[in-house]
């Protein structure tokens, strides 16, 4: 499994990335907040509801690639995440950090809110 094309569009945090696993490949989309809360998660561009298998399976995903992640990985991560502001010429080892930390947020965002 993997989880790649992590992107974060600057207008107003809107989220994507993509998750491969077992051949088949889903897009992740969480909107950004300026457009209300809950935010809209769409998983291959179907609007998901809370309480939905497709939540519980995204969380799974999103966990289970965490954990192969290292733990130096996951360190940084945690620190982009507790991070306020921008980043200005992070080093490629803190770019790194930061898509992961995206996926993260998406994760923690959609357990709390879409009841994983």
């Amino acid at each position: 499994m993997r989880v790649f094309a992590i992107e974060l569009y600057r207008d107003g945090d809107f989220t994507e990335f993509k998750i491969e696993r077992d051949g088949e490949t889903r897009r992740i989309w969480l909107n950004t907040p300026f457009r209300g809360e809950p935010r809209e998660l769409r998983i291959d561009s179907v609007v998901v509801s809370g309480g939905a298998a497709e939540v519980g399976q995204l969380v799974a995903d999103v966990d289970e690639w965490w954990q192969s992640l290292s733990t130096a990985l996951q360190d940084r991560a945690r620190e982009a995440l507790a991070h306020k502001g921008a980043f200005y010429n992070p080093a490629s080892e803190m770019r790194r950090a930061i898509d992961v930390s995206r996926v993260i947020h998406v994760r923690d965002y959609v357990s709390k809110i879409y009841g994983a």
